[in-house]
């Protein structure tokens, strides 16, 4: 590949033109769907040209099908997981969770991310719905990875604590079950 210093547009242009099909052929033989290989194809020559460590190369062709695989597997694992959640959200709006969970509907899954405040709100978000690392999440709140990582596991653990309180409020049908939360009562 062209050096990056100096390198011009035009070379990078015709480097495009040169590989990106190779690159789609690479990111269709690895499953992705054709609506999304022009995308992809342009994000796996960004990250080429944006990774310092990646450049120089002796193989360009070899180096981008390498990134190609990568960001092809990234993309799989993505709508594999906004897909679980739509089937959960769907799942959840129709009221069929019966004994397999607390909620009732997404307006009660709503309520309770609203409980979480904000900025892990945000984190929960990005991290579940959009797939985001947290080295990117951290990047975005200009932190570290790690910051990410405790703000998404505090915000979860908060989650399950306002899971399992409404749980155990609720008897069969939904009714009061008379059991305090306080503590054991002492005689």
């Amino acid at each position: 590949m062209a050096s990056r210093e100096g390198d011009s547009g035009e070379s990078v242009d015709r480097l495009y033109r040169r590989l990106a099909p190779s690159v789609r052929r690479t990111l269709r033989s690895c499953g992705v769907d054709t609506g999304d290989l022009d995308d992809l194809c342009q994000e796996v020559f960004l990250r080429v040209l944006t990774t310092p460590s990646l450049l120089p190369v002796r193989s360009a062709g070899a180096l981008l099908e390498t990134v190609a695989r990568r960001v092809a597997i990234d993309h799989i694992r993505r709508m594999q997981r906004r897909r679980t959640l739509q089937e959960r959200l769907e799942y959840a709006e129709r009221g069929q969770w019966g004994d397999r969970g607390p909620f009732d509907s997404v307006r009660d899954t709503t309520e309770m991310l609203a409980g979480i405040g904000r900025l892990p709100r945000t984190v929960v978000s990005l991290r579940a719905l959009y797939a985001w690392s947290f080295r990117d999440i951290g990047a975005i709140f200009g932190r570290n990875e790690g910051w990410a990582r405790v703000v998404n596991h505090r915000a979860l653990a908060r989650l399950r604590r306002t899971v399992s309180l409404d749980a155990s409020r609720e008897g069969v049908g939904g009714e009061k079950s008379g059991r305090s939360t306080e503590g054991p009562r002492r005689v």
